[in-house]
This record gives C-alpha cells, structure tokens and sequence, in this order.
C-alpha cells in the first residue's frame, strides 16, 4: 500500500478546508430593483413610478423626464432603484416611458421602451397583477414654457381645419392642464404656465416643434486677453 508523502496530505486537506468554507460562505444578498438608462444629456431624470408581480414576472414601470433648459450635452447614464427584492426565480420587466430618442443603449439590458405607461397599467391590472412599489406623488412645480408649433401647420393664420394658432394653442394646452398667458405669434408659439410633466407631454405631440422653460436671457460677459 502506498501511502501519500506529507506535502499531497496537506494539499488534500487545504483542499477540503476551501470547499467547507466555499460550502458555509452566506448567499450574495437579493438586490432590489434597478434601473440604468443611458440619456443624450445632462438634462434628463429617472424615476422607477411602480412595480407590479405579473403572473410569475416582475414589472417596473419607469418614467424618464426632461427638465427643459439648458444642460450639458453629454451622454450620460442615470440609475434608479425601488425598495423591492425580486424572487430570484421571477423575470424582471423593465418599462421606460419619456424617451425622445431613437437610439438604445446595449448596455442597459431588457428595457423595453414604450409611448405610455398607462397602456402597461391596463395590462397589468387586466392580468390580475399585484401592485408591489409606488413611488410617492412629488409637488409639481409650475412654470412658464415657451410652446412653438410646426410653422406648416399654418396656411393663411390658420390650419388646414380652420384653427388659429390661439385656437390651436390654447386647446392642446388645455389637454395638460395648462395656462396660456401670452400668444407670440412670430415665432409660433404661445407661452404658457405648465408643470415640468405637462411640458414633456406636449412635446410629444406631432404638432409642436418644441417645448422650452422661459427665464432670462443673460448678456454673455467679454473675455478680456491676458
């Protein structure tokens, strides 16, 4: 019988020591739901509104929300999480609405963008599905925006059904639950008083052009040689 040297005993035995302690090592803690978007700007936030348990998945609603204004103009990837663990056996759904963009991200996993949130609600709540997370309602702040629809629209002053730009203005503003203050008629537009989420909906009608937060407009200072 052949016995092993001293030196194979040891590493026998280190061998064994690992596997227990790999054996006893506690389980990687469940992580809760994330989010990661990639936005083109600096302008940009993300938001995880609710998550709901679907059958045997895990939905996350999303909103993305562009603050208007100027902002750098720089790729930049955003990150939101809810206090909400999934089963490790559930597959994870993740809604993003706001995006104005038609490029994805790679890197961001199974995200599927849509138009509106509400149509994923529907499903959900038609699918017997259980509200988990809801994100507390936040204090819409208002503000003046500056409203500029598409210059064809107009023939003669009015559209091709015969509305003003008024007309036209003060109805779609209405629709988000906005003020029209003032009409600027040069430039196509209307300023109106809106709460940042009203703003980011009329932008996404086919009829405006854009949507921008009003202030002032400063003098650039000169910058004097050294």
């Amino acid at each position: 019988m052949i016995r092993p040297g001293p030196a194979i005993a040891l590493l026998v035995l280190l061998a064994a020591c690992a596997a227990r302690a790999a054996d006893d090592a506690p389980a990687p803690a469940p992580a809760p739901v994330r989010v990661a978007v990639t936005v083109p700007s600096g302008g940009w936030d993300l938001k995880i509104a609710e998550v709901h348990e679907v059958d045997d998945e895990i939905w996350v609603l999303t909103e993305l929300h562009n603050r208007g204004g100027l902002a750098a103009q720089v790729i930049t990837r955003l990150e939101a999480t809810a206090p909400v663990v999934p089963p490790a056996d559930r597959k994870v759904r993740t809604f993003v609405s706001g995006a104005t963009w038609n490029w994805r991200d790679p890197d961001a996993g199974p995200v599927e963008f849509v138009d509106d949130l509400d149509a994923v609600r529907k499903k959900a709540k038609a699918a017997g599905g259980r509200l988990l997370h809801k994100a507390p309602e936040e204090p819409q702040a208002r503000g003046v925006y500056i409203v500029m629809f598409r210059k064809d629209l107009f023939k003669d002053g009015v559209t091709a059904d015969g509305k003003t730009l008024e007309k036209l203005a003060r109805e779609r503003v209405a629709t988000v639950d906005g003020e029209v203050k003032a009409v600027l008629g040069i430039i196509h537009g209307v300023s109106a008083v809106l709460t940042p989420q009203a703003a980011e909906r009329l932008r996404q009608l086919p009829e405006v052009a854009a949507v921008e937060q009003d202030g002032p407009v400063r003098r650039p200072q000169p910058v004097r040689p050294r």
